[in-house]
């Protein structure tokens, strides 16, 4: 099952208007769609890869993010939108594509939370998983004057 589903867009665009986007001479809606949610899960896990964000993608309904989903439907609605002449795009469409990459890129750089799990690794090789962070622990020897 996949992350997004079309039903997901009622609160950003309308039925039909998603399904002209979705529209295509040689490819179903559902695999136009399919290949937009494909596009934006890559992106934005490669925005969150200090995250379970594998976890995350299997979820279904109620049990998503809420603003990993919000991210998600802004980034894959302006990835649809593509489809069509540049004119033709919302203003709107446009700002959340570029509010959702921004809000992406500093949770990135950690200047940002989002409620996710870290991903667990295994850094030092003793078998014992830790919260994988950008952060190191230690640092020099106190001083002794």
């Amino acid at each position: 099952m996949s992350y997004l589903l079309q039903s997901d867009f009622k609160s950003l665009i309308k039925q039909n208007r998603l399904a002209d986007l979705l529209d295509d001479e040689v490819d179903t809606p559902e695999e136009v769609f399919s290949e937009a949610v494909e596009d934006t899960t890559g992106l934005v896990a490669d925005h969150l890869d200090r995250y379970d964000i594998a976890a995350e993608f299997e979820k279904e309904g109620d049990e998503r993010n809420k603003s990993c989903l919000y991210y998600c439907k802004s980034l894959c609605l302006y990835i649809l939108y593509n489809r069509i002449p540049d004119d033709e795009v919302p203003e709107r469409v446009i700002k959340n594509y570029n509010d959702a990459f921004d809000s992406l890129e500093k949770i990135a750089a950690g200047k940002k939370n989002i409620t996710l799990p870290l991903k667990m690794d295994d850094s030092n090789g003793d078998g014992i998983e830790t919260k994988k962070t950008k952060f190191r622990y230690g640092g020099s020897k106190p001083r002794k004057y």
